[in-house]
């Protein structure tokens, strides 16, 4: 930080900049801006699917037994079965 300065302080320390923000309040300017058009994807990148209680249970029971959670398990398993249908 020695070599630079903070653009609105002016000062080159961390404990300068400190000092002069705990004597300033920032500029209204600061906050007043164009405005501007943003565009938000709010889709998950998740998707949900139900399974039976029953065969939950199951899919806990072993997931416990190979010290992973469930839905790790659950990808492995749909990736292999995937892939098992891709191979010719």
């Amino acid at each position: 930080m020695s070599v630079n300065k903070s653009s609105i302080s002016k000062e080159t320390t961390y404990a300068g900049i400190g000092e002069y923000w705990d004597s300033h309040e920032l500029p209204d300017s600061v906050f007043e801006s164009d405005d501007i058009e943003v565009e938000i994807d709010l889709a998950p990148d998740k998707h949900y699917f139900l399974i039976d209680e029953k065969l939950t249970e199951e899919i806990s029971q072993i997931a416990a037994s190979d010290g992973v959670n469930r839905t790790a398990l659950l990808n492995q398993w749909i990736r292999e079965k995937v892939a098992e249908r891709r191979a010719p």
